[in-house]
């Protein structure tokens, strides 16, 4: 019987297990103990990358599991403050779209007597959604895009949506969207620098 062998990274002559790596959100923050070791981070980069564009764009179906027992923990105790968070989310997006109403971005559906929304996330869209996105970036105000590549193109699950012709309204919109910074914390003044940028911006673009 052949022996297994394992894979070890080293880096600085060190195996990269010697160092505490933690991922938030998988591929996208990595974290040491060791703080100022940016030549393990700078070694680990290319990995990380890897694991982001294959979250985005996955080529093997897999499953996204989080709900450890930490976090569980966690997770019982935030839950008393749930509709707590929620109403902070729905006051950010009420102070979104009265800054942004009178522009030419296609925004988030009216609140609806019937339901209401929780504003996971807040998602304006723009057809030039990648000018806006970079103009956003130069200003320091980060944002995303969920998600760039709808499911039926994914290379994953191309064979299991067999599907006749093409999806062309999400193909399109996949192509506008961008989320804005969206969290409970998120601060008046803060939303105010957001949405202050976007109307420069979109003074001297095509919306």
């Amino acid at each position: 019987m052949k022996k297994k062998k394992r894979l070890v990274i080293h880096v600085d002559r060190r195996p990269l297990g010697a160092e505490t790596i933690i991922g938030h959100i998988p591929g996208r923050h990595v974290c040491s103990h060791v703080a100022q070791r940016n030549n393990t981070l700078k070694a680990f980069r290319p990995f990380v990358q890897i694991a982001l564009i294959c979250e985005l764009f996955p080529f093997i179906p897999g499953m996204n599991s989080r709900l450890d027992e930490l976090q569980a923990a966690i997770l019982r105790v935030k839950l008393r403050h749930l509709d707590e968070d929620n109403a902070a989310r729905r006051r950010c997006a009420e102070q979104y779209t009265g800054a942004l109403s009178e522009s030419a971005f296609i925004l988030p559906a009216a609140k609806s007597k019937e339901m209401s929304h929780v504003y996971h996330q807040y998602v304006l869209r723009s057809k030039e959604r990648d000018l806006l996105k970079n103009s956003l970036q130069e200003a320091g105000i980060g944002t995303l895009i969920h998600y760039p590549v709808p499911v039926h193109q994914q290379p994953a699950y191309q064979k299991r949506l067999p599907l006749l012709g093409s999806l062309s309204r999400t193909e399109s919109i996949a192509k506008e969207i961008l989320s804005l910074p969206m969290f409970p914390e998120l601060l008046p003044e803060q939303i105010e620098t957001v949405t202050r940028r976007i109307q420069e911006w979109a003074m001297t673009a095509k919306t």
